[in-house]
């Protein structure tokens, strides 16, 4: 009986020292949105206020995420580069694109992105051209006229 005991013990630490490999995630984004906002975005003509809500198509952007046999999350935050504080830059996801397995779910209320990552939306395994729909808000004519930039950074994230 001590031998046997002995054994399953051994058995054991063996399999502690197997190392757990995993495959490296790919995320590809492809698009953008740039709006140019003029004279023409009055909301009545002279004198009046612009239009304080623009939203890009709804697949401006698609995401695709390869390489996994996994759970995972997109994240989403923004870098500004020049950016005016009462603008809020919104994203959601419009579409399931096509998957592998299971089709991906949240993320199709709006949400702000700011300069954490935040969760986004989830799947398992792989999907591609994922839909997302930009919106932004807090447009004014108090808003200085520039040219303001802001870079979105969705990042994968494995939950297993």
């Amino acid at each position: 009986m001590k031998e046997h005991i002995k054994y399953i013990v051994f058995t054991g630490v063996v399999l502690l020292l197997i190392p757990v490999t995993s495959l490296p995630i790919n995320l590809n984004s492809t698009g953008d949105w740039s709006l140019t906002i003029s004279e023409t975005d009055l909301q009545s003509g002279a004198g009046s206020d612009l239009n304080s809500n623009y939203s890009s198509a709804s697949n401006v952007t698609l995401i695709s995420v390869s390489s996994t046999t996994s759970t995972w999350e997109i994240q989403v935050s923004k870098t500004d580069v020049n950016w005016y504080g009462n603008l809020q830059l919104y994203v959601r996801r419009t579409g399931t694109g096509t998957y592998d397995t299971d089709p991906p779910t949240g993320g199709t209320s709006y949400q702000e992105i700011t300069g954490t990552n935040t969760y986004f939306w989830e799947a398992a395994d792989g999907v591609q051209d994922v839909p997302l729909q930009f919106r932004l808000t807090g447009v004014s004519i108090t808003v200085p006229p520039d040219v303001y930039q802001t870079t979105v950074t969705f990042t994968v994230v494995e939950t297993i």
